[in-house]
């Protein structure tokens, strides 16, 4: 689908706030992460999610929601699963109960 293939538009804009200084916010890492899922490109979305969660960006229950049916949906289990162990992590202050694939 056309949505599908714009994953690499909303990477390539990511990019360009970053290189322009532009600070993000999870609003706009959360909607590259979902273009990621659109694209069924699940290494990706784990990569956004992981630089989220490295930076000063909080990652929040979207943010992990929206990776892990980037997993899902390519049928990546296992990586679905230990992003919902890492949601368990003591400080992200995330509820297991919350989420949905």
């Amino acid at each position: 689908s056309e949505a599908a293939g714009r994953w690499t538009l909303a990477l390539q804009i990511l990019d360009d706030a970053k290189a322009a200084h532009i600070q993000l916010n999870d609003i706009v890492c959360n909607a590259a992460i979902s273009a990621c899922e659109k694209g069924s490109t699940w290494p990706m979305a784990i990569l956004l999610l992981d630089q989220m969660v490295s930076s000063a960006v909080e990652a929040t229950l979207i943010s992990f929601n929206a990776a892990m049916s980037a997993c899902v949906q390519c049928f990546n289990w296992c990586a679905a699963l230990q992003l919902f162990v890492d949601v368990l992590a003591p400080g992200l202050g995330l509820r297991a109960d919350a989420f949905s694939l």
